[in-house]
């Protein structure tokens, strides 16, 4: 997103092409839902409480409206986005080796544009 303007075209992985500020505004969809689930988990529903959310539910057809991304509505769908969000963003007991974690040693541009240096020294950051 550095180096872009407003007039550029934005060809995302995911969504439809568009501007910087279509992007912006998918990513902060992309938040609210991805918050949404995690305050539904941390309020203790299930995930398949999650999944039948009506208010989680409206929010992916916002972002399946005219593109492809229509099969992200079927529940296994639904379901494993939801699944994905919890063990990203709340289970954090995943263990990694040295060796994996040596894969992702490099620099990171953050959204605040600011350049994170990541090193795996003894198989910790």
């Amino acid at each position: 997103m550095v180096l872009t303007d407003e007039e550029t075209i934005v060809i995302p992985g995911h969504g439809n092409i568009g501007l910087k500020a279509d992007l912006n505004d998918y990513n902060q969809r992309t938040i609210k839902w991805k918050n949404l689930i995690v305050d539904l988990y941390n309020q203790g529903k299930s995930i398949e409480a999650i999944v039948e959310n009506e208010e989680s539910f409206n929010m992916l057809l916002a972002f399946a409206a005219g593109s492809s991304e229509a099969r992200m509505l079927k529940k296994e769908s639904i379901r494993s986005r939801v699944k994905y969000v919890i063990d990203t963003e709340i289970r954090t007991t995943l263990s990694f080796g040295a060796s994996d974690l040596q894969k992702y040693e490099g620099e990171y541009l953050r959204t605040d544009s600011k350049i994170i240096k990541l090193k795996v020294i003894n198989g910790c950051r």
